[in-house]
């Protein structure tokens, strides 16, 4: 049997819970509103960009083929979802998303209350329903919204039903847990672990063997349910995304200060012809071959590096700025005056992580009994661990952040008591535990995903997008932001040259595309100087070479 969740009986304690999810759906509706004004508002870049496009050909009963299974399959498919009961509505996805930001809310709440009273649970929740990188996250076309969600479910089921043997609700454990490696691969550990954790318990007991058989049953049904939509667009099954071996090859070479800040376009496109470059069949398969070869060479050549590797993304794990990745949260903050109050960066100081990690883990050094047989230690740890592995950024600790609310919640409450005790030796204790993070949290750095801006990649991007759509009159001006921004972008010269040729500046076009490469050679300018006389005599201006 199952003992029920102490939900608070006092009247004061419902209205607190009440008035914060009333804070987290106001502070969420408010970014909503703001961000509208937001270049990608309606117009998803890069990552956001592909999962639109792969949801609007489910949707439309197109088959995107392989291209599914590059990134996780989850979240195409679930935005398909979305897509085909409202149309290709972008605003319709975000606010399922903000509903799904109230659960995640919620479900940390209710695992603060179980895990240590009403007190640790409502301070938790009010942590992650006004954390405001988590705000933004949730209202993007990325599955960082909803890893965080399936985290704090997993986490409360796990807390639930750890001393549960009914079957059903086990079952439901199960398809928690398969749901949320679906979401986000980095997750597959933190199944692992819970399951060991589960034939330990069975181990000892061997009444609960029939939790296992529930709890496996439950995984299967979702398995078997996403395995079989990937066959019937793909033809073959994927859980794991083909773009790991990549990624994990971002983050652990020889160079990877130089890899992690390779950029969307020819950029990305030599990363991704380097293995057929070196003798290697072309396309997934070979190139994923490539890339596990090259990291398994470093990792054995160059024991000592890929160690300090290690080291170095582990501060940038825990560092307290927002490190961007395809999507830079501070620049984002002109747009949202909720979100510039919520995220903000003054010198190497970063609020809020600042202030959530230093004493999530003061809260797990004074409740280390408690966490380091339950299942919050875990999901946090082996998430991390996944990270790490791979390489660090602000979207990718999303998911840990419920966690890490509810042991910020303990080491807070820790240090109230002690100075309301008088116990001012601990409470100074605490206090040096706090100040020791901070610094940790300060000093490394900078790092590279720091050291170069990413705004002008947003405006490009933009500008394609809306070049690609036939407004060329708000194409012109984004572009025009981009080489404002970064003049020796190439890129932005060419698509703006083709944008300007469209609305008829003719020569405003040709002194664009001259300046594509000023040292490029004579053919190309002799191409370009045809281009434009074709363009004079009326005749196609598709054939400018790129």
């Amino acid at each position: 049997m199952c003992t029920r969740s102490r939900l608070p009986r006092s009247r004061r304690g419902t209205y607190l819970t009440l008035l914060m999810m009333f804070a987290a759906a106001t502070c969420r509706l408010l970014f909503f509103l703001q961000s509208r004004s937001a270049p990608t508002f309606l117009e998803p870049i890069v990552d956001s960009r592909t999962y639109h496009d792969l949801a609007m050909m489910l949707a439309s009963g197109e088959s995107p083929g392989d291209r599914l299974l590059w990134q996780g399959v989850w979240y195409p498919l679930y935005l398909s979802g979305v897509y085909a009961v409202f149309g290709a509505s972008i605003v319709a996805a975000k606010a399922i998303q903000i509903l799904l930001g109230l659960g995640t809310v919620y479900l940390t709440y209710l695992s603060g209350l179980r895990f240590g009273g009403v007190r640790l649970g409502l301070l938790s929740g009010w942590i992650v329903a006004l954390y405001g990188p988590l705000v933004f996250f949730e209202q993007q076309l990325l599955p960082t919204g909803t890893a965080a969600f399936v985290s704090a479910a997993l986490t409360y089921a796990a807390i639930r039903l750890w001393d549960c043997r009914g079957r059903t609700q086990w079952f439901l454990f199960g398809v928690i847990g398969a749901l949320s490696v679906y979401v986000r691969p980095t997750m597959i550990p933190v199944a692992i672990g819970l399951l060991a954790q589960l034939f330990r318990a069975v181990w000892r007991d061997r009444q609960r063997l029939a939790t296992v058989g529930a709890y496996l049953a439950g995984a299967l049904v979702v398995v078997s349910i996403i395995s079989g939509l990937v066959w019937q667009e793909c033809g073959r099954l994927g859980i794991v995304p083909e773009s790991g071996p990549i990624n994990v090859f971002i983050g652990n070479n020889p160079n990877s200060d130089e890899t992690i800040l390779i950029r969307p376009g020819e950029e990305w496109a030599k990363l991704l012809r380097r293995p057929e470059n070196n003798g290697y069949p072309p396309g997934v398969k070979g190139g994923n071959e490539y890339f596990r070869r090259e990291v398994i060479r470093f990792v054995y050549g160059s024991p000592l590096r890929f160690q300090g590797g290690l080291v170095n993304k582990s501060l940038a794990l825990v560092t307290s700025r927002e490190l961007p990745r395809t999507v830079d949260i501070y620049f984002h903050r002109q747009w949202s005056e909720c979100l510039a109050v919520s995220v903000f960066r003054i010198g190497e100081w970063g609020f809020p992580f600042r202030v959530l990690f230093p004493f999530a883990v003061l809260g797990l050094i004074t409740d280390w009994r408690r966490y380091r047989s339950g299942p919050i230690l875990l999901v946090v740890a082996f998430q991390a661990l996944s990270i790490v592995l791979v390489f660090s950024a602000a979207r990718y600790r999303i998911a840990i952040i419920p966690g890490l609310a509810i042991m910020a919640g303990s080491g807070a409450l820790a240090l109230i008591r002690s100075i309301r005790s008088g116990a001012w030796k601990s409470g100074a204790l605490s206090g040096l535990i706090v100040a020791a993070v901070l610094v940790l949290q300060t000093l490394p750095g900078p790092f590279p995903q720091e050291t170069e801006s990413i705004a002008d990649d947003l405006y490009f991007e933009v500008g394609k997008g809306l070049y690609e759509k036939g407004l060329w009159e708000s194409s012109k001006h984004f572009l025009v932001e981009s080489i404002a921004l970064d003049p020796g972008r190439h890129a932005s010269r060419q698509v703006l040259g083709i944008v300007l040729a469209e609305l008829g500046d003719c020569d405003g076009a040709v002194d664009q595309l001259l300046m594509v490469d000023s040292g490029c050679d004579s053919p190309m300018r002799q191409q370009v100087k045809l281009a434009r006389e074709q363009f004079i005599l009326g005749k196609s201006f598709d054939r400018i070479p790129e």
